[in-house]
């Protein structure tokens, strides 16, 4: 992330929320932060709010746990992300086995590409089986 202060007169729109207004509340400039993907291509920018929200400040850990597995948590290069709803509807997307008919225990998140900001974009949901076949065997961490 890259932060623009800059004279009020500047004008960007934040991509999330939509809003041209931007002001940080300690020194009274505008606050907008760019949005990267993976590439480094930019692809929007963030009001200093938004950015607080979905980035700076990470949220509690819900407490909607089922079987000691949050159905609001992704990971996103190994680090939880915690998400105000449940992405998940329990049908693995390659082989089509549900949670609901016990053909498969649960689903797991799978990023077809990064995003630094909405982790949840070009994600789909696989059921373990599947997600190994995509991905390969985990590997042991080292010990160093």
């Amino acid at each position: 992330m890259q932060v623009l202060s800059s004279q009020t007169t500047v004008s960007h729109k934040c991509f999330a929320c939509g809003t041209t207004y931007s002001i940080d509340r300690t020194s009274g400039k505008q606050r907008w932060y760019v949005n990267r993907d993976v590439a480094g291509q930019e692809i929007g920018r963030f009001c200093g709010k938004c950015y607080d929200h979905f980035v700076h400040t990470p949220e509690k850990v819900p407490t909607d746990i089922a079987r000691g597995v949050n159905k609001r948590k992704i990971e996103w290069f190994g680090r939880p992300i915690w998400l105000g709803w449940n992405p998940k509807k329990g049908t693995c997307s390659k082989c089509m086995r549900t949670i609901a008919s016990g053909s498969i225990r649960n689903t797991n998140m799978h990023h077809l590409a990064y995003y630094r900001i909405f982790v949840w974009f070009a994600t789909i949901e696989i059921c373990p089986s599947c997600h190994i076949k995509i991905t390969g065997p985990r590997r042991p961490k080292s010990k160093v």
